[in-house]
């Protein structure tokens, strides 16, 4: 019995371990740049990231946003709007985007983003320009 006790206990260790060797290391798109393209809902924007603050370009029309980045842990981040359009300040005013990655690939990562105050969760991909 105590074997067997001791069998699952290795195994769940291991599998343990196994998954975080495999974790995502988000702390590699913690700054940098990145593009987000996404035809369906015709948005091209080039983002800009420090440790501190965000900057996103609309490609399309040459509109540019900034935010205040707030990390709460390496892979959920929130943004506070700085400079922006009048729309978009009203919109984000007294609120904070959530932002929580959740799938990744070699130059990118899938990510849920929500907006304080609305039920609606957005997901979106995002690649790291080299």
């Amino acid at each position: 019995m105590k074997t067997t006790i001791l069998f699952f206990f290795v195994l769940s260790f291991c599998s343990f371990s196994i998954s975080c060797i495999q974790s995502p290391n988000c702390s590699t798109f913690r700054t940098g740049k990145f593009k987000l393209v996404d035809k369906t809902n015709n948005l091209d924007y080039l983002i800009e990231r420090n440790d501190t603050m965000q900057k996103e370009t609309n490609l399309i029309s040459g509109k540019v946003s900034i935010y205040k980045i707030n990390w709460e842990t390496d892979c959920k981040y929130s943004l506070t709007i700085t400079e922006g359009e009048p729309q978009l300040m009203e919109l984000y005013k007294n609120k904070k985007l959530h932002i929580e990655m959740i799938e990744f690939y070699e130059d990118g990562y899938k990510f849920s983003a929500k907006l304080d105050g609305f039920d609606i969760v957005k997901y979106q991909i995002i690649k790291k320009i080299k």
